[in-house]
């Protein structure tokens, strides 16, 4: 493995240690509250708090380098945004 790949590695880990170790909450299950929350409110017929919600997870996905998550709600966003 060359040494760029390796920092990038490294980097990411870096990352995602930081955000399980924040303030001594575990991040990760904040993004997905909010996921399960956006789902809820999408049930409900509350697109606005869904989306809300949505961003909020999208937004500590992406701090976190959660990017197949980033992805899947960014598509999730756009679904519900065109309702």
């Amino acid at each position: 493995m060359d040494v760029a790949r390796r920092l990038r590695v490294v980097t990411r880990l870096l990352k995602n240690a930081e955000c399980a170790l924040r303030d001594g909450r575990m991040m990760f299950e904040l993004e997905r509250a909010h996921a399960l929350c956006a789902d809820f409110f999408k049930k409900k017929g509350n697109l606005e708090q869904a989306r809300e919600n949505l961003r909020t997870a999208i937004d500590i996905f992406r701090q976190c380098g959660a990017d197949g998550w980033v992805t899947k709600y960014e598509k999730e966003l756009a679904l519900i945004s065109k309702e």
